[in-house]
């Protein structure tokens, strides 16, 4: 099949949204061995908060490990970064009208500061809107 047919069979003529990916989460059952496995594989982390965040920058996104904190059905989450804080608000809204539960935005640091909006998709993923606030030094 030439690539030309290819695009015109598989590919849609959608609106592109103007977000990334910007990180993976993976909570982990078995935490010793989950840190070794990936430290042995992409090297020292990056990021480490205390005992259970580990991160490895990859690219331009993060991927961070948490113990499963006794909560085996949550295994992983995505976070996508929107463009500005009030895209990302909007986003939330809008999975909270599909019906996902959504907890109220927040600021927070992840790596860096950033709008946090949280959301519980119908299906139980988890997944983190987020916007880059600006970095203040004080």
């Amino acid at each position: 099949m030439k690539y030309t047919d290819y695009r015109k069979q598989y590919f849609t003529k959608t609106t592109k949204l103007e977000a990334r990916i910007t990180g993976i989460d993976m909570y982990l059952h078995d935490w010793a061995k989950a840190v070794a496995f990936y430290t042995h594989l992409l090297g020292k982390p990056r990021y480490q908060e205390g005992p259970d965040i580990h991160g490895w920058e990859l690219g331009t996104t993060w991927l961070t490990i948490f113990p499963d904190y006794g909560n085996p059905d949550r295994t992983q989450s995505f976070t996508i970064c929107m463009p500005t804080v009030k895209q990302a608000e909007s986003l939330q809204k809008k999975c909270e009208n599909l019906g996902a539960k959504i907890r109220p935005p927040s600021n927070q640091l992840m790596y860096k500061p950033i709008r946090h909006c949280p959301v519980t998709d119908p299906f139980g993923n988890e997944v983190l809107i987020t916007a880059k606030l600006p970095i203040t030094r004080a």
